[in-house]
């Protein structure tokens, strides 16, 4: 356009001609703004299709394959699970003559794996458990919450000893 405009100028070129660059560049231009339309669409697109956790996480199960249709019939399925990759819990049973004094947030120490660990009581049971012995003491859950070493990588269900 601005070679169009300068041959015009000096008389080099019709009007005809100097009107057909002008229209070549508003082509041009409205290509532009398509074509940067078409990138944010895109971008917005990428953006919905990718999984992120609100949290350091671990991938523990993918229930779906490329293609495969996630919601169907108005149900929608699970089809990624993730474990938080920074903290776990440990479940203990505890008689309740040793709750007296406890309560969420006090301290605690999980041995784990040759190290312990500080923690804090993260919830405690309010009903007895139902797996007692008759004579015996009624016992309560806890759950003890404690931050993972980085060196290691925990499991679930692997033993731990707990010292409230």
């Amino acid at each position: 356009l601005k070679r169009a405009i300068e041959l015009y100028e000096r008389k080099q070129l019709s009007d005809h001609e100097k009107q057909m660059a002008e229209i070549g560049a508003a082509r041009a231009r409205a290509g532009l703004s398509r074509a940067d339309a078409g990138k944010v669409e895109a971008d917005l697109e990428l953006e919905y299709s990718t999984l992120r956790a609100p949290f350091d996480a671990l991938v523990v199960l993918v229930d779906a394959v490329q293609g495969q249709v996630a919601i169907s019939d108005f149900q929608s399925n699970p089809i990624v699970m993730v474990a938080d990759a920074v903290h776990m819990t440990a479940t203990v049973m505890v008689p309740g003559s040793e709750l007296k004094g406890l309560k969420v947030g006090s301290g605690a120490s999980v041995k784990v794996e040759g190290g312990s660990v500080a923690s804090t009581v993260y919830s405690l049971g309010m009903e007895a458990w139902a797996g007692k012995e008759e004579d015996s003491e009624s016992l309560f859950e806890i759950e003890i919450l404690f931050k993972v070493p980085q060196d290691m990588l925990l499991r679930e269900g692997i033993p731990v000893t707990v010292e409230l």
